[in-house]
């Protein structure tokens, strides 16, 4: 994850609670592979949501933030799912979150043993939970300030090949949004892109930081 240009802090805190940034939106969970762990462990995330709260309860407590303009259609699918007393899923960005201390400290002293449990895994695993628990227990509390789905930034795929990543190199050299997320995947030779994904960081980062030596 990458900043791109200055950020104030109501990127990430905002409001006049100043609570953390971040939008709720349904969605649901879906596999690709029986390896891959991450749709098993957000599953068990929920599993604990639901446990706890009737997702209609909440949306009614926080519907403002639920049904928001900030989310453009996607508050239609809210409000369209309104009825619903379980959480399926929400949708995720793979960029950094903000978080509340007292998030966790509550849901630490409500879920300790399955989070501890996960806490003593050397490696992951389907069985596991993870912060994604923290953001949906917050998001399902009412405490965040809502923004749009990509006013943080966006995520993008590394894929072999310059032509395949201009896209990205483009969005880096303008400084087009605060935050990226550079992703590998399976099937790419990320040493053939690395010279050039630092070119382009070259180019609006060309000093080091007096953490470089």
């Amino acid at each position: 994850m990458f900043l791109l240009r200055p950020v104030k802090r109501e990127l990430f805190f905002a409001g006049k609670d100043c609570l953390p940034t971040d939008f709720a939106i349904t969605s649901t969970i879906s596999t690709t592979t029986k390896e891959d762990m991450m749709p098993f462990i957000k599953l068990n995330c929920v599993t604990i949501l639901n446990g706890h709260f009737d997702k209609k309860e909440q949306m009614k407590k926080h519907f403002s933030k639920w049904v928001n303009l900030a989310y453009g259609w996607n508050a239609l699918r809210n409000l369209i799912f309104y009825g619903q007393h379980r959480f399926k899923g929400f949708a995720n960005n793979h960029l950094a979150f903000s978080f509340l201390k007292s998030e966790y400290e509550d849901i630490w002293k409500k879920e300790y043993e399955s989070l501890d449990d996960t806490s003593s895994h050397k490696f992951r695993s389907k069985l596991d939970l993870d912060n994604w628990l923290i953001r949906y227990w917050q998001l399902t509390r009412g405490n965040f300030y809502p923004i749009g789905r990509h006013v943080k930034g966006k995520v993008y795929e590394i894929y072999n090949g310059v032509e395949q990543n201009q896209e990205l190199f483009k969005i880096i050299e303008n400084q087009a949004m605060p935050m990226i997320c550079i992703n590998d995947n399976d099937n790419v030779d990320f040493e053939s892109m690395k010279e050039r994904i630092k070119q382009a960081f070259d180019r609006i980062l060309p000093e080091k930081s007096s953490f470089e030596k």
